[in-house]
């Protein structure tokens, strides 16, 4: 399972309600997915909200709603829809100044002033060496063994003429730095 750090919060700070697994994903920096797989620290970050929940220190914000249907005779047939867990803004606000914790989703004024350079050459290649961990399968986040040496031979045979092995290390450590590669721990 592939996350991504989110740098971008604009379109999240239009919403006021997440489900528990928007919630965790933003919690912790990352991109919410939407798949049925999630990493560990996420659904142990649901299941800490879970508990919040049950212990009182957190509202369920969970919109319910009547489905109607008809069966073949014309009578009603109604049933609850429950939806997945949600907490708003403020109440997830509070619970984490609460545990003096402040994830920048929830905390706008605690996020980076958005900067006006222009992209190191670093960060422009970046993008190309993970492209190729996406195009060999290598999770950019958990590199295994060996891993990084073929992620440098593939990009130096794909850009000779922009990537050598001394322009890798820096693109290497420039993405260790951005939290976008990291090697699997042993």
């Amino acid at each position: 399972m592939t996350v991504h750090r989110i740098t971008d919060f604009s379109l999240w700070d239009l919403r006021d309600q997440f489900s528990d697994y928007e919630a965790a994903y933003l919690w912790l920096g990352f991109e919410p997915s939407y798949s049925n797989e999630h990493p560990s620290n996420v659904i142990g970050l649901r299941l800490a909200l879970s508990e919040a929940q049950q212990r009182g220190e957190l509202r369920d914000q969970t919109p319910s709603y009547r489905h109607v249907s008809y069966d073949k005779w014309g009578r009603e047939r109604g049933m609850f829809v429950a939806m997945s867990t949600h907490y708003s803004r403020l109440n997830l606000r509070r619970y984490a100044e609460h545990h003096h914790q402040r994830p920048l989703f929830l905390f706008p004024e605690d996020r980076p002033a958005p900067s006006v350079d222009l992209p190191s050459k670093d960060a422009q290649r970046l993008p190309m060496v993970l492209a190729i961990a996406k195009d060999l399968g290598i999770n950019p986040l958990d590199i295994p063994r060996g891993g990084k040496a073929t992620l440098r031979d593939e990009a130096m045979s794909r850009h000779p003429r922009k990537i050598t092995d001394s322009i890798f290390e820096q693109i290497w450590n420039y993405g260790k730095r951005e939290g976008l590669l990291k090697m699997r721990k042993l």
